[in-house]
C-alpha cells in the first residue's frame, strides 16, 4: 500500500474496492474489537512488498497500570445512556454503528428498512431515547419515520444520516434533529449522539431491548 492508503485504512467507510463492492468497515470493526480488549493493531506496508498487520493483546485480563496517571478529559456533553433505534439499510454500516453505540453502553434496536423502523417505534415509543435514521431508507424514508415517531413522542431526538444533502424538513421536525453526513468518523457519531441525549435526556423507565 502507498503511505496515503495506509494512513486511511482504519478510517470508517474508506475502501479501495470499486463502488458497491465494499463498505470500508472491516478494518474499522476489527480495530474497535481489538481496542475493546485493551489491545492495539498496526500495519507495515509498501507497494510491491505486501502488508503486515501486528496485533498486541494483554496477557492478563487486567489492563496494565499506566506509568503516570493522565488527567481525564472532560466530556463535551453529559453522558446519557438509553435505547437507540438505528435504521440503516446497509448491513455493514448498521453493524458497525450498533457495535460502536453498544460499546458506549447504549441498548440498540437495529432496523434494515423503514417498515422495521415504524414497527419498532410502535412497540417501543415510550422507551426510545433516540432515533438514528438514514434519510433514504427503503419502504419508508427516514424523515417519514421521524414524523411518525413525533406523533408518539413529540420531543424524541433524531440523528439523520445520508451520503447526500440534508433534506428540507417541516418546522415540526427540525427541533432536536441533527444531520450527520456520510462518511463520518466514530468521534463525530458519538459527539452527535451525546449532544442530542444531553438536549433531551432519555426515559428512565426500565426496559430491555431485544434485537
Amino acid at each position: 500500500m502507498s503511505n496515503e492508503v495506509r494512513d486511511k485504512i482504519f478510517t470508517p467507510f474508506f475502501t479501495t474496492k470499486p463502488q458497491g463492492r465494499g463498505s470500508g468497515l472491516g478494518l474499522t470493526i476489527s480495530r474497535s474489537i481489538i481496542e475493546d480488549h485493551h489491545g492495539s493493531i498496526t500495519v507495515a506496508s509498501s507497494p510491491g512488498h505486501g502488508s503486515t498487520f501486528s496485533i498486541w493483546l494483554p496477557a492478563d485480563r487486567a489492563p496494565a497500570a499506566p506509568a503516570a496517571p493522565a488527567a481525564a478529559a472532560a466530556p463535551k456533553y453529559s453522558r446519557q445512556l438509553g435505547l437507540i433505534l438505528v435504521g440503516e439499510d446497509n448491513g455493514g454500516v448498521r453493524d458497525v454503528i450498533c457495535h460502536i453505540l453498544r460499546s458506549r453502553g447504549h441498548e440498540i434496536i437495529p432496523a434494515a428498512d423503514g417498515r422495521g423502523v415504524i414497527e419498532a417505534i410502535d412497540r417501543h415509543a415510550e422507551h426510545l431515547a433516540l432515533l438514528m435514521l438514514d434519510i433514504d431508507l427503503p419502504s419508508v424514508a427516514g424523515p417519514e419515520c421521524l414524523a411518525h415517531a413525533r406523533t408518539r413522542s413529540a420531543s424524541i431526538p433524531c440523528l439523520l444520516t445520508s451520503g447526500g444533502a440534508m433534506p428540507t424538513l417541516s418546522p415540526d421536525l427540525t427541533a432536536h434533529t441533527r444531520f450527520l453526513a456520510k462518511p463520518f468518523a466514530m468521534d463525530d457519531l458519538l459527539d452527535a449522539v451525546d449532544a442530542l441525549l444531553s438536549e433531551c435526556p432519555p426515559p428512565r423507565a426500565d426496559h430491555t431491548a431485544r434485537d
